[in-house]
This record gives C-alpha cells, sequence and structure tokens, in this order.
C-alpha cells in the first residue's frame, strides 16, 4: 500500500495539484482490486499491451531524436580515450 501513497503523492502534487487525495487513492485502488481479481491471465495482458506502449514510446523518442544523434557516444569510453 506504500506504492500506492507515493503515487498518490506524486499525482497530487506534481500532475494533478487542484485534485483531492482521496479521489487520486480511490480510483487507483479501484483499478488495484479489478486488476488483482483477474488473476495470472489478467496481469499476462497487461504486462503485453504496457510492453507495446513502452516499445511504441520509445521509437517515438527514438525518432524524434534521430537527427541529433552523434554516433561518437556510443562507443565505450576506452575505446577513444579523450
Amino acid at each position: 500500500m506504500a506504492s500506492l501513497v507515493g503515487f498518490e503523492y506524486f499525482l497530487s502534487n506534481i500532475i494533478y495539484p487542484n485534485a483531492s487525495a482521496i479521489s487520486i487513492i480511490l480510483t487507483m485502488g479501484i483499478a488495484c482490486i479489478y486488476c488483482s481479481t483477474l488473476g495470472l491471465e489478467g496481469i499476462g495482458r497487461a504486462g503485453t499491451v504496457l510492453f507495446v506502449f513502452f516499445l511504441a514510446a520509445l521509437a517515438t523518442v527514438f525518432l524524434a531524436t534521430y537527427h541529433s544523434i552523434d554516433l561518437l557516444n556510443l562507443h565505450p569510453i576506452q575505446s577513444n580515450p579523450v
């Protein structure tokens, strides 16, 4: 439950400063209870969906910064000492 309180603190102070803390905790608590009733299959499906979103976000960041990539920064430190 401590992670839910930390997440609520982050949401109420950074993302939604005008929202009440109890509404955020209730919404997240209901979502957690619903996901836990689905069991292992629900966790697996949620992991698959989150993995797809993670790949899409990673591809978006890569494409947005593609023009500013310097390949010299990808070499190990010892291969090209300064």
